[in-house]
């Protein structure tokens, strides 16, 4: 199969990295189409910088159409993460071609901008542009694929298109850097989280688990910047907990370095609809590299995974966290059967070598819907 993946998409972008594995360990001979256009925080600049970016598609996206019109014509067009307004150029050269164009969406522009990360009021010009993008872009393409299948679902609500047009490619880990480390002493009484800081992930709820936790001998190390990172610790302050500390931005071996001497890794969190339907990276990291993982029993979640394959709580509910953490820490051989049973899943279901199966079949799948 030839697969035109045309857009302005970010070849560097976690997804869209492995969109490429997915697609050379499935032998798809891909070619690139695509110019520069946003920056690196998206989802923001569409709100912040929306007149800059609105400038530059105006010569972005003529070009991005010459470059189409002159390429051979693939078998397939492939648009991904942030394709929302790309799907319109693309496609129109796939009518002209008589291709079907298959979008990988990633996310909804407006449910992250609006329902995540609370950047707009939902009755805002920009909240409604996202809406209309959104379904739009989605309803213009011959297959919609989404991240897992409780998010599958929602989209096909919001566009107005047939559940049997959507198929799911889970967001995986790069193998070549998450993978087991045997030679980092594990610290017993040691809990782990990672992230973006973005409300989804509920940070504030780990906190309020931690300081439940503070007389226990147990410590919480976060890591990572981003949208509420500085309120998370001045409620550290706040409630002077000796037991959390806070860590930067690091290389991926180094945090699973940092994965690998932990007892228990933690998921999210979060009450939004949003985490409710997504099953974040982490989870497919912490699977990959077999450490035990501790997340919220989220719909998305408790659809994919069998009982013993990670280890859920109570969303929102930082009782429930706590005696989680607390009964996990106490019982280091339950710790290992979910881990080990976490790792067998995603060998099976999530690897490089599935993922691209999976994803050659969704696009396939378009020539038929």
């Amino acid at each position: 199969m030839k697969v035109c993946w045309a857009g302005t998409f970010d070849p560097g972008f976690g997804r869209n990295k492995r969109l490429a594995e997915y697609m050379e360990s499935a032998g798809i001979e891909t070619r690139l189409v695509r110019v520069d256009l946003w920056p690196i925080d998206r989802v923001s600049a569409f709100r912040e910088q929306r007149l800059a970016i609105l400038l530059r598609m105006t010569w972005a996206y003529p070009l991005l159409l010459l470059r189409l019109l002159l390429a051979p014509t693939p078998d397939v067009y492939l648009v991904s993460y942030p394709g929302w307004f790309d799907v319109f150029v693309v496609r129109l050269v796939a009518l002209l071609k008589r291709r079907p164009l298959v979008f990988d969406i990633f996310i909804s522009l407006y449910d992250t901008a609006v329902s995540d990360r609370r950047l707009e009021n939902p009755g805002s010009l920009t909240a409604r542009l996202a809406r209309f993008v959104d379904r739009r872009s989605m309803r213009l393409s011959d297959r919609v694929i989404a991240d897992c299948p409780t998010h599958a679902r929602f989209l096909s609500d919001l566009s107005g298109v047939e559940p049997r047009r959507f198929g799911v490619v889970y967001l995986g880990a790069d193998e070549s850097v998450f993978h087991s480390s045997e030679d980092v002493v594990e610290d017993p009484r040691l809990v782990l989280f990672y992230g973006t800081f973005v409300p989804l992930q509920g940070v504030e709820w780990i906190i309020e688990a931690a300081a439940r936790l503070e007389n226990q001998n147990i410590r919480f190390r976060l890591i990572g910047e981003g949208q509420t990172r500085q309120e998370a610790e001045d409620r550290c302050q706040r409630l002077g907990l000796r037991n959390v500390e806070f860590g930067g931005l690091m290389p991926q071996e180094d945090l699973v370095q940092e994965m690998s001497r932990a007892a228990l890794c933690l998921g999210v969190f979060g009450t939004s609809d949003k985490a409710n339907r997504v099953i974040p990276h982490k989870l497919f990291e912490a699977l990959a590299v077999g450490r035990p993982i501790l997340t919220g029993a989220t719909q998305a979640v408790m659809e994919v995974f069998e009982e013993g394959e990670l280890a859920v709580c109570k969303p929102g509910d930082s009782s429930s966290i706590a005696e989680s953490i607390a009964q996990l820490l106490s019982s280091p051989t339950s710790l290992q059967r979910i881990a080990s049973a976490g790792n067998s899943k995603f060998e099976v279901d999530f690897s490089r070598q599935t993922q691209g199966i999976r994803l050659l079949t969704e696009l396939q799948s378009a020539f038929n819907d």
